[in-house]
């Protein structure tokens, strides 16, 4: 990938982002205490749509970390957000009482796609904590960026298959 494509994508994500670095930062590290009594089927569905949510977020949050803004904010933001993916994938597949998801997941084709995501998202970990690390930046974040819409999508799919 080119630098003026690099720089490009990362103005399109940097642009998805509608609050502050800094604001999103403070709210990554607030712990949800709501309590759900349902089983766990509803946080299944909410927590795989945040998976969407965090991609775009963990890439806007490597272009701006790239770039320069308000790197701290960028760099807290960028290792919370990579925590609650796994924590989100693990809970997935095998539940997880604070998050009130209830057992492991049992059905096969929910299962095939979380692993579908966690594919596509762990080259794309590695390559953010890279970036926070300030090591080989232009590859690392080339691979977020070209990674950022598959997961999206990967995520999207994941929804669908948790509601059916």
């Amino acid at each position: 990938m080119h630098k003026k494509s690099i720089a490009s994508a990362c103005l399109f994500a940097m642009s998805v982002s509608f609050v502050s670095l800094a604001a999103t930062a403070q709210e990554a590290t607030l712990h949800n205490a709501a309590f759900n009594e349902d089983v766990g089927a509803q946080e299944r569905i909410n927590l795989s749509s945040k998976l969407r949510m965090l991609s775009q977020r963990i890439a806007s949050a490597s272009c701006h970390l790239v770039e320069g803004d308000d790197i701290e904010a960028a760099s807290t933001l960028l290792a919370n957000d990579s925590t609650e993916f796994d924590k989100i994938l693990n809970a997935l597949v095998n539940g997880d009482a604070e998050l009130n998801v209830i057992g492991a997941e049992e059905r096969r084709k929910t299962l095939v796609k979380i692993a579908s995501v966690k594919e596509l998202w762990e080259p794309m970990k590695v390559a953010v904590y890279a970036l926070t690390d300030q090591r080989d930046i232009e590859a690392n974040l080339e691979t977020v960026i070209l990674s950022n819409s598959e997961l999206l999508n990967r995520a999207a799919v994941l929804v669908t298959e948790i509601v059916c």
